[in-house]
């Protein structure tokens, strides 16, 4: 792997977490028209989407870093 490759999985690292953190915070944020159950269901899809955002993200780090630091030395 290359400088650049770690450079990039870092990136999207760093793009995921702000994707991550935008559904968190906007979680509550659903059409106030449809039913409460309606309203908790997509809640809850988007907090949870948040998360497995956050777990690719710390994934992608791993292996950003992975790839940065040399390993044997």
């Amino acid at each position: 792997m290359t400088i650049a490759s770690g450079v990039a999985l870092l990136t999207m690292a760093g793009a995921l977490v702000l994707l991550g953190r935008w559904g968190r915070r906007n979680a509550n944020r659903v059409p106030p028209w449809l039913s409460s159950r309606e309203r908790e269901r997509r809640s809850r899809t988007m907090r949870r989407g948040a998360r497995a955002c956050y777990v690719v993200a710390a994934v992608l780090t791993v292996a950003g870093l992975g790839t940065l630091i040399p390993v044997g030395y």
